[in-house]
C-alpha cells in the first residue's frame, strides 16, 4: 500500500518486483502525474490500483483546499498550487482500506506512508495500530513534525520563544506516538537499528531524522 504515492516511484518499484499495489494520492495535480507514470509502465500497470483518496483515521469526505482539516491535508500540500476550484475527495479509514485490500495472507503486507503531516492523526489510533499488528504489517514511515500546525512568524520579538514552544509541542507529540507504536510493534531506523525508547525517538525527530521502519508482529 503506497499511501501518498506522489509521482509513483515506490508504487512502480514494488509492482516491478511482482507486488500487488494499492496506491493513494489525493492531490488532483499529482494524481494525474502518477496515473501517467503508471500508464508508461505497461508491464507493471496490471498490478497497480490507483485511488484519488486521502487516507486518514476515519472515513468521510474532504474538500481539497487550504482551509480544510489540517490533520488530513496540511498547508504544505498546497505549496505552489492554484487551488481556484474546490474538489471534493474521499477520505477513507486506513483500517477499512487494509481490510478491503489485504485478503491474501500468504503475502506480506507492506505500507509506505508519506503524507505530509497527516500521519500523526493516523498513528494515534489504537484501532488502526491493532489492525496493523493483526496483519503483521511492515510500515515504511516518513514523519513530518509540525506540518499539521506549521509555525507562522508573527512578532519578531516573540517569534524565538514561539518557535521554541512549537518545537516542544512536536517533541511531546513524538513521545506520545512512540509510546503507542511501541505498544504494537518494533521501531527501527532505516539502517535497522532498534529505537528503544521514546526520548531517543523524539530526539531523532527534533534533530531532523524523519524516516523509520515499524514492524507490527
Amino acid at each position: 500500500m503506497d499511501i501518498g504515492a506522489a509521482n509513483g516511484a515506490m508504487t512502480l518499484i514494488a509492482a516491478s518486483r511482482g507486488a500487488r499495489v494499492s496506491a493513494y494520492e489525493p492531490d488532483p495535480r499529482i494524481y494525474s502525474v502518477v496515473a501517467r507514470n503508471i500508464e508508461l509502465n505497461p508491464k507493471s500497470q496490471h498490478l497497480v490500483t490507483l485511488h484519488k483518496k486521502a487516507i486518514s483515521a476515519v472515513s468521510g469526505s474532504i474538500k481539497f483546499r487550504r482551509e480544510e482539516d489540517s490533520s488530513v491535508l496540511s498547508s504544505i500540500v498546497f505549496t505552489g498550487h492554484d487551488v481556484s476550484t474546490e474538489v471534493e475527495i474521499e477520505k477513507i479509514s486506513l483500517k477499512e482500506e487494509i481490510e478491503s485490500f489485504y485478503q491474501d495472507n500468504s503475502r506480506n503486507l507492506i505500507l509506505k506512508m508519506d503524507i505530509e503531516g497527516a500521519e500523526w492523526h493516523i498513528l494515534r489510533s489504537k484501532e488502526i495500530l491493532n489492525c496493523l499488528r493483526l496483519n503483521k504489517a511492515t510500515l515504511l514511515l516518513a514523519v513530518h513534525p509540525g506540518f499539521h500546525r506549521p509555525f507562522m512568524p508573527k512578532m519578531r520579538v516573540l517569534d524565538g520563544t514561539r518557535r521554541a514552544i512549537w518545537h516542544l509541542q512536536n517533541f511531546r507529540e513524538s513521545l506520545i506516538v512512540f509510546t503507542l507504536l511501541n505498544e504494537f510493534g518494533n521501531i527501527r531506523r532505516t539502517n535497522l537499528d532498534r529505537v528503544r525508547n521514546r526520548k531517543q525517538f523524539a530526539t531523532l525527530i527534533l534533530a531532523g531524522y524523519y524516516e523509520f521502519i515499524v514492524e507490527f508482529d
